[in-house]
């Protein structure tokens, strides 16, 4: 048995919860207690104090091994831990600071339903905190000194490429090819020794006498090409063979970041429902729509208004018209919202984007990097904040008062010789966290030292770090929207705009890509190199209407870690695939994945180097019911079963190995009947401390006097005879479980969505 739970430790595990059989928020949660069996239905979440303490509302079922049927409601508190890659928060250390039970003869219960809540930790996707607490940001600490200076914004009619070169061309020597790559533009460009410049576009090398164009087809790919390597950081343009271009796109070269729009032809304007008016142009994949005689653009977040969008007369709009909060949840333009002031969406986004993020270090940790400079370390200040910014390297140094400090993954280091030993932190100079937006320096702001014990010192920082997200005009937005012009050196920058960026709702983040615009569909690479991580990668995507393809590969020379991943996405069926090898060290790990968004299934089959392996199916029955079942071996020999079901409301998953170790976990309860076979449960927990369910769009509540339900429609008609006080408290519980209800149904929607294909967190 040991054996085989350091192998789940190590692969099945990880299995399992890509299996939706372990690691998966799935309530109704049943659990076999000694003297019966409890049932806890979702909780409901009242409130989120910082992040970090929860209160929250639960319905319970209680079967005692003798006696009837107890139904109770609680109101919990406790704290939590995020995990933002699972998308769960982790409830611990809860605390029953209320326990109604609607039967007067299961007072005899309490204390024991208040131990079994309190022995173990409760997980609840964060998306349903989300949809439960957004109905209460009303006031959004913003960030001021976001600039609104719209981009260049050009509108074509047939496909064309965007090149950006950053400024001068910043050229840099091409392996051993004799070929000089333009380090500075965001689309792979070399520059032959004869002072041609070829560009990759797919498969197919473009020629130019000037980075300006005009381009052209290359009869033949750059001499040299053949001579790099075939795994590395710039594999991707060891293209030696031109394919055939029958429709090529233009190029349009720029050297300061600028958005594209790309329409098929004439501008075709289709009605959006519901909107009163409001249009979209239905031949772009770009968000540009007009109302009545104003034309709106949505770009990082921020919307452009134009009476001629081919002029190129952009204008910030900072409120819209109330038409776009219109939009239909279900329109294929409905991933505005996000963008939309004031909607469930863009609220949602908010809290999340704002999160906090803590990392706690040892008190004596070593830096995981070597800090470089061009030559001498060179500074130039910050405004008249007294801060100085290091200019000749990629790192985050800055200068005050000969003091160096150096913000790196989300903690803080300094020295007293930038090129010499960088230690933690323990606080860092006010002056800092008055670098204003304008300062390529500014993303440093959102780190803090939070606490500091004898042994360790704890970092927070907000998500931003990560991510480029600001809050702007209550809206998330992605970057600072300043330009950062190249000085002396040329370092890779997050820009705003240039890259067609716009917040996913299906992964909460902003997506900047390279692109190959086309009016439905297009083409895109992206190379990039972090210093703050060490890894080096690229990653090319095509993609149309309904369906996108990419293949990626990154490297750390710092780990010696090498992926390789190829994703493919069909909007038609909602089905996921994703194939990825990872190599670190001489150990490998082969993965396939195939998830269906709609009907829930998944497979996931893993392999190693060492000879270990798992295989895992997951589907949904007839009746609503999901059944897990697989097999795993590892390297040494053993092997073992996974079995697992959800049915009725019961969840139960038994893992046997060849040595006879055996895992069982879940309850196995009777059903009762009124638990709801959807994945969301259907009891809620209302204020008053009754129990209600939803039947369709109708509430019922439970009358513990017959044991029975009966609809509470009596109840609201009965409200002109009631006290002013009456009405507004039934009012008030009827509009928290409304809320409770769509919170829950929202969340679950938007978790699955987001945790089933995986997702990509911003910038880093």
């Amino acid at each position: 048995m040991k054996h085989l739970l350091s192998f789940l430790l190590m692969l099945g595990c990880w299995s399992l919860s890509a299996a939706g059989i372990s690691g998966e928020w799935t309530y109704p949660e049943v659990r076999a207690l000694d003297d019966g069996v409890l049932t806890i239905h979702s909780p409901q979440v009242i409130s989120w104090q910082d992040y970090k303490q929860a209160e929250l509302f639960v319905a319970l079922e209680y079967v005692p091994a003798e006696g009837e049927e107890l139904l109770a409601t609680a109101r919990l508190s406790g704290s939590t831990v995020v995990d933002m890659d699972a998308r769960l928060v982790m409830l611990s250390g809860l605390t029953v600071e209320e326990l109604t039970i609607a039967d007067q003869e299961g007072d005899a219960y309490v204390n024991r339903l208040q131990q079994s809540i309190r022995e173990e930790t409760h997980q609840l996707p964060l998306d349903i905190f989300l949809a439960s607490l957004a109905h209460d940001v009303l006031e959004v600490k913003e960030v001021e000194g976001l600039s609104t200076e719209p981009p260049t914004i050009y509108l074509k009619t047939k496909p064309t490429l965007l090149l950006f070169v950053n400024g001068d061309p910043v050229e840099q020597a091409l392996e051993d090819t004799g070929l000089k790559i333009i380090a500075n533009a965001n689309w792979p460009v070399v520059k032959a020794e004869t002072g041609e410049y070829f560009l990759l576009n797919k498969a197919a090398w473009f020629e130019s006498a000037k980075l300006e164009g005009p381009w052209k087809f290359a009869a033949n790919a750059p001499e040299g090409i053949e001579k790099l390597g075939s795994r590395g950081q710039h594999v991707a343009m060891r293209v030696i063979e031109q394919s055939m271009v029958a429709d090529g796109a233009d190029i349009l070269t720029v050297t300061k970041p600028s958005e594209l729009i790309v329409v098929d032809g004439e501008i075709k304007l289709e009605e959006i429902p519901a909107t009163e008016g409001l249009q979209f142009v239905s031949n772009t994949n770009s968000p540009l729509f007009r109302l009545e005689d104003t034309w709106y653009y949505l770009a990082a977040g921020r919307w452009f208004e134009t009476a001629d969008p081919i002029s190129g007369d952009w204008r910030f709009q900072p409120e819209l018209p109330d038409n776009f909060a219109s939009i239909p949840t279900d329109h294929g333009m409905s991933y505005v919202l996000a963008s939309v002031a004031g909607t469930l969406q863009a609220r949602m986004a908010i809290l999340e984007a704002t999160m906090p993020v803590e990392k706690t270090l040892p008190n004596k940790s070593q830096l995981k990097a070597e800090v470089t400079f061009d030559g001498e370390p060179q500074f130039e200040t910050i405004g008249t904040t007294g801060i100085e910014r290091a200019i000749n390297t990629p790192f985050d140094v800055l200068r005050y008062h000969q003091n160096y400090y150096l913000c790196f993954e989300g903690a803080w280091y300094q020295t007293d010789d930038a090129e010499g030993e960088w230690v933690l932190a323990f606080r860092v100079p006010d002056a800092i966290y008055n670098i204003p937006p304008e300062s390529p320096a500014y993303s440093t702001t959102q780190v803090r030292v939070a606490s500091i014990t004898p042994s360790s010192v704890t970092y927070s920082s907000t998500s931003a770090y990560e991510t480029s997200i600001y809050i702007s005009h209550g809206v998330p937005v992605y970057g600072t929207g300043w330009y950062y012009a190249p000085y002396l050196y040329w370092y890779p920058q997050f820009y705003s705009y240039g890259y067609g960026s716009f917040y996913n709702p299906a992964t909460g983040s902003y997506a900047t890509r390279s692109v190959w615009y086309g009016p439905y569909g297009g083409y895109s690479y992206n190379e990039a190199y972090n210093p703050t991580t060490g890894r080096r990668g690229w990653v090319e995507t095509a993609w149309d209407s309904d369906e996108w393809a990419s293949y990626g590969e990154t490297y750390n020379p710092r780990t010696g870690t090498y992926t390789e991943t190829e994703r493919y996405f069909n909007d038609d069926t909602d089905r996921f695939a994703m194939e990825r090898d990872i190599d670190r060290g001489g150990d490998s790990m082969h993965v396939e994945r195939e998830f269906d968004v709609d009907d829930g299934w998944s497979t996931t089959d893993r392999g190693t180097s060492n000879g270990g392996s798992s295989y895992v199916e997951r589907d949904r029955q007839e009746d609503g019911s999901w059944e897990a079942s697989g097999s795993f071996e590892t390297g040494d020999g053993r092997s073992g079963t996974i079995d697992g079901e959800i049915s009725d409301g019961q969840r139960r998953t038994e893992i046997k190995g060849s040595e006879g170790g055996q895992l069982v976990s879940g309850g196995d309860g009777e059903n009762r009947g009124f638990i709801g076979k959807d994945s969301d449960g259907d009891l809620y927990a209302g204020k008053n401390g009754q129990i209600y369910k939803k039947d369709g769009e109708q509430w019922q509540q439970y009358n513990p006097e017959n044991r029975s339900w009966q609809s509470s429609h009596a109840e609201s008609r009965d409200l002109a005879r009631q006290s002013d006080y009456a009405r507004t408290t039934n009012r008030d519980y009827r509009a928290q479980l409304s809320r409770d209800a769509r919170a829950r149904s929202m969340g679950q929607r938007q978790f699955q969505r987001r945790s089933g294909g995986g997702r990509f967190r911003g910038r880093r």
